[in-house]
């Protein structure tokens, strides 16, 4: 941590310490001592992070605490931030808490979507967004498609995920655009000023014609899980369907689809039957779709009315 009270209650910052005084943790109370040195940056340590009683001071790396400080450093002289600043309503400390508005989170270690989702549904029940913000060099993308995982998904952020290069400070943002089937994503990435990590995030909802060999790919990974159950297959035998004989509208890629984790091809197929032969129940659609974990203020119903609205939109624009 960079942030300690002094034994007056003064907050002071690590890089000012003195190693004559004591300083306290500001969540827990106990003593903390200053670490300095010609490689770490100047911080405060608990002598045992078990006397921290919540635990909220978590171990961080040498890199964790560069990241933080730079980023601390740049936003500083246009904003007014607070480093390390504890809410003790939801007993959080973002990294950088800016203009009260916006908490920006250094994430470089994995951990559980549900702590994440937490962690983010307690920032909001204070008026408070946040950016969490990975390692560029960790993001794995192959030509148009970038790879992601279940916890990388939860902190996106109106479906767009904020990095940064650890070596030049340089940060990036990319907007997660259709997914592909699985943990594979169509996306667009673009450098960004560190103003842009406060500014509002707008999500962009669009329809992507992907191609025959989209298709043939997703009914080939269907077949690779060789199970009978599997859906994909089960809704083209009962349409007595091909590859070749699907409409147009099996190529889209639609806004609400990456709410789910429903395969592209799966769900429309679901929709295709049941809308066919007049068996379409929605209470039964609310049940079939598994919702991502993923930061959104919408409800299951929201979503379910959105993938049939985007069904609607995609069966018309393919008989345009």
């Amino acid at each position: 941590m960079f942030i300690a009270i002094d034994e007056v209650g003064n907050e002071i910052e690590a890089i000012h310490a003195s190693r004559s005084k004591k300083y306290y943790c500001p969540v827990c109370q106990s003593e903390v001592i200053v670490k300095r040195g010609d490689i770490k940056i100047a911080h405060f340590s608990h002598q045992n992070i078990n006397m921290c009683e919540r635990y909220l001071y978590r171990r961080e790396s040498p890199l964790h605490l560069k990241l933080k400080n730079n980023l601390y450093l740049m936003l500083k002289p246009n904003y007014d931030v607070r480093l390390e600043y504890y809410l003790q309503e939801i007993e959080q400390i973002p990294d950088c808490l800016v203009e009260c508005s916006v908490a920006l989170e250094i994430q470089l270690s994995k951990i559980s979507p549900s702590l994440i989702m937490d962690r983010t549904n307690g920032y909001k029940t204070l008026g408070i967004d946040v950016r969490w913000i990975h390692d560029d060099s960790g993001i794995v993308t192959k030509n148009d498609t970038i790879y992601l995982s279940h916890f990388q998904i939860s902190t996106l952020n109106q479906f767009h995920l904020f990095t940064v290069d650890s070596e030049t400070m340089t940060f990036y943002m990319y907007r997660v655009i259709g997914n592909v089937g699985g943990m594979r994503w169509r996306y667009e990435k673009k450098k960004i000023s560190y103003h842009d990590l406060i500014r509002p995030v707008e999500d962009i909802y669009e329809f992507i014609k992907m191609d025959r060999v989209f298709i043939d790919n997703e009914i080939k990974r269907a077949r690779m899980m060789r199970s009978v159950r599997n859906k994909t297959l089960s809704y083209l035998y009962l349409l007595q369907l091909t590859a070749d004989e699907l409409p147009t509208l099996f190529m889209y890629l639609t806004p609400f689809e990456r709410f789910i984790e429903e395969p592209p091809l799966e769900w429309k197929l679901y929709l295709y039957y049941h809308i066919k032969n007049k068996s379409f129940d929605y209470h039964a659609f609310l049940e079939y779709i598994t919702l991502r974990k993923v930061n959104t203020n919408l409800t299951s119903k929201d979503i379910a009315n959105g993938l049939l609205y985007d069904f609607k939109k995609i069966l018309r624009i393919s008989n345009e």
